[in-house]
């Protein structure tokens, strides 16, 4: 459905989503196609605080709410009546909800905007809405199906709003960059660390679910295997994944490397990606960024899936031969790369050629996967 919008009255404009880095960088396809068709329009990203700071300084952002995270209670009750009381004297003229949870169902009837778009149907069934939710939007977005994946990349469902507004698709990925500050405070860093002169490559050994982690003990071989080629490795992550990072630095205690994890500020891996020749990661929000800022990336996968690939044509997907012998049949569901082992099947050899592939590939050549 395509709704009858005077888009010239849209002066303001809220995009509510909560949480989950990748699905945020996303979210900043839908931010820079609104930007481009309304470009006199106010475009506001309501998400948690610890993304806040980043996505301030993203194209198309003009103004961040932030919301906590989950804290103490008395951080809750303050973060929560500021995001409220800015949400409130906001005066949006559309929001557009693509976080389709109960609380932001809420905070979009909160905002009383004229234009309020959620999804439909929405991701509980409408007899789980509560109350507070009733007549939350008055204007709706397809759900895609990607059982098949015949609607390509995830991406596409959030550029549904724009479709369902009659606005047109002029950005098929998001672009990322970092400030200037952030290049200032990596080039000390890597000075610092004696990283940064020549060539190096960045590795993130962690996601956020097991089933999407390569063996750590895989990336010693890749670890060695770059600085045979002259190229410096730095390693990243928060500080949750410290254990997968001393893992590493344990198996190649004679190989060295940068560890940067738990060090860096979501902009100074922006900036950090921005100059790195490589980056090699499983599907997880970091290799999104990677893509955002233009880095060549080897993606290691579980599954080979166009819906969450890193969304450049810089990348290769890494991914084991189908059919598989089946690593845990108890969680393993082929089609969803979050309860499937088989990113463990992958070898060695196939991520080394991988790297070679993308070390090698001339500056203009495009190498895609799928």
């Amino acid at each position: 459905m395509t709704y009858s919008v005077d888009t010239k009255k849209i002066r303001s404009i809220l995009v509510i989503r909560f949480q989950r880095l990748g699905d945020l960088i996303l979210v900043m396809t839908l931010i820079q196609n609104l930007r481009a068709s309304l470009p006199r329009a106010r475009l506001t990203l309501l998400c948690q605080g610890i993304y806040a700071d980043f996505f301030r300084h993203q194209p198309g952002v003009d103004e961040v709410v932030a919301i906590p995270k989950k804290a103490g209670p008395t951080g809750q009750l303050a973060g929560w009546l500021a995001a409220l009381r800015s949400l409130i004297s906001n005066s949006f003229d559309l929001v557009i909800d693509v976080s389709d949870n109960r609380r932001s169902s809420q905070l979009t009837r909160l905002t009383n905007a004229p234009l309020r778009m959620g999804f439909w149907p929405p991701a509980r069934a409408p007899a789980r809405r509560s109350f507070l939710e009733k007549g939350a939007y008055n204007l709706f977005a397809p759900v895609l199906s990607y059982d098949d994946e015949k609607h390509g990349h995830f991406v596409n469902q959030y550029l549904a709003p724009l479709r369902a507004l009659g606005l047109s698709v002029r950005h098929s990925r998001p672009t990322l960059i970092s400030t200037e500050a952030d290049r200032v405070a990596i080039h000390d860093l890597l000075a610092e660390m004696n990283v940064g002169i020549g060539p190096y490559a960045v590795i993130h050994p962690g996601a956020r679910t097991p089933n999407r982690r390569w063996p750590a003990k895989n990336y010693l071989s890749v670890i060695e295997h770059l600085c045979k080629r002259g190229i410096s490795v730095a390693v990243i992550g928060d500080k949750s994944e410290r254990p997968i990072a001393n893992a590493v630095a344990v198996m190649s205690s004679t190989i060295k490397f940068t560890d940067l994890v738990g060090k860096l500020t979501l902009g100074q891996l922006a900036a950090l990606l921005e100059r790195c020749c490589l980056y090699i990661g499983n599907n997880t929000g970091p290799i999104h960024v990677a893509a955002g800022v233009g880095a060549r990336i080897v993606a290691i996968y579980g599954i080979h899936s166009i819906l969450w690939a890193p969304l450049t044509e810089r990348h290769v997907m890494v991914t084991p031969a189908r059919p598989c012998e089946c690593l845990d049949p108890t969680t393993c569901r082929p089609n969803d790369p979050d309860r499937s082992l088989c990113v463990q099947r992958n070898s060695v050899a196939d991520v080394l050629r991988a790297v070679n592939a993308q070390l090698s590939a001339d500056e203009h050549t495009a190498t895609l996967y799928p």
